[in-house]
């Protein structure tokens, strides 16, 4: 089945109280790489940033005798995370998960009706927090990959997305916090196929 660079972008992004993004929330392409992923921090006294940002392809239509679709992306990975809590909490995360959606076709007006949504188990990328006093700095460029293999139903229509999740949470009411969670995930072509 086929390798493919996603063609359909999604952006969305939570936040409440002092925040901060830095340039956009946009997933960008160049030649065959897709790329997900922001720069996003919080901090004193009070501030809460979640973002979302994915690629997506519609699969298309499951094919008679399939039972299942499996969708992989693996690519490269810029983690920048750092807190700092001085009389307060600070918490960053980042990860990659993928979304499966699935549709029909209603025999009325033949317009794809949606069914469900389902979302792999996520792969952590960055992780780290600290309570009352302390810094912690995740520093680190590598690799990434993530796999989901969803059950489906012939004759159903199947779109996926390839997902970076990233928070950021500063607390520091009493003192001074500051939460940064910078990721880009840079995808080669997708692998999907109805087995």
């Amino acid at each position: 089945m086929p390798f493919v660079v996603p063609d359909l972008a999604f952006a969305d992004a939570a936040r409440s109280g002092t925040t901060g993004v830095v340039g956009s929330l946009t997933p960008i392409q160049g030649g065959g790489v897709s790329r997900v992923g922001a720069s996003i921090s919080a901090y004193s006294p009070l501030g809460a940033i979640t973002t979302t940002t994915s690629w997506g392809f519609m699969a298309g239509k499951a094919p008679a005798g399939t039972t299942s679709l499996t969708v992989t992306a693996s690519g490269t990975t810029f983690e920048r995370g750092l807190i700092y809590a001085f009389g307060g909490y600070a918490r960053a995360a980042a990860e990659i998960s993928i979304t499966v959606e699935e549709f029909f076709r209603s025999p009325v007006s033949h317009h794809l009706r949606f069914l469900k949504s389902v979302t792999s188990g996520a792969t952590p990328i960055i992780h780290i927090w600290s309570a009352a006093l302390g810094i912690q700095y995740h520093h680190h460029d590598g690799t990434a990959s993530t796999m989901f293999v969803m059950p489906v139903n012939p004759g159903r229509f199947y779109r996926w997305w390839i997902n970076a999740v990233q928070s950021a949470e500063g607390t520091g009411v009493t003192g001074m916090v500051w939460a940064i969670s910078n990721l880009t995930f840079d995808m080669d072509p997708v692998f999907f196929a109805f087995t």
